[in-house]
């Protein structure tokens, strides 16, 4: 036995899995995650913020949700910005705000946006980040399991599309747990 090969501790045989259905499951354990960490917060707790200089909680999740609306849409699903979860599901339309030409490759993603561009994103309540989380996540779920079996391994480019954003996301998963933490304690 060893600790690198198909058995496990005490010789248990671990399923062979997929490398998309892999990445599947990591895709679902980080919108669990962020579910989790925004339940519970109210406004006050979604916009606050450890400095001028910081994004808060709400800001950050819809961050995510939209590199992921995008990396769904546009990137693995090869469709138009009016198709994204952003439009399809009426935020653009209850919200009155339309991302598109805004920030890095006028994806509207938060990237490369300026203050005041920063400062146009509508403020959305814990339940209305995590439908639209949701909604995002569960797309590139699906586009992630709509790519053949071992194609990961075999065909770099969608793995070079999905690394960068799913890396970000993580990074920005650690982000929102410490600010809840923080403003938890803080306003608590």
């Amino acid at each position: 036995m060893t600790p690198f090969g198909p058995d496990g501790p005490g010789g248990v045989t671990f399923p062979t899995v997929d490398d998309t259905e892999l990445l599947a499951q990591w895709v679902d354990d980080l919108a669990r995650d962020l579910r989790g960490f925004l339940a519970g917060l109210d406004a006050a707790d979604l916009a606050w913020r450890p400095d001028d200089e910081a994004h808060g909680i709400g800001i950050i999740a819809w961050h995510i949700a939209r590199w992921v609306d995008v990396l769904a849409t546009l990137t693995l699903g090869r469709r138009d910005a009016a198709d994204e979860r952003w439009f399809t599901d009426g935020w653009a339309a209850r919200t009155g705000y339309d991302p598109r030409g805004k920030g890095i490759g006028g994806g509207g993603t938060l990237t490369d946006y300026t203050t005041d561009q920063v400062a146009e994103v509508p403020r959305l309540s814990a339940a209305e980040l995590t439908g639209y989380l949701d909604a995002a996540f569960g797309d590139l779920r699906d586009a992630i399991r709509a790519l053949p079996p071992g194609s990961l391994a075999h065909d770099h480019r969608p793995y070079r599309q999905l690394a960068p954003v799913l890396q970000g996301c993580w990074g920005h998963r650690g982000d929102i747990e410490t600010l809840r933490s923080l403003a938890l304690r803080t306003r608590r």
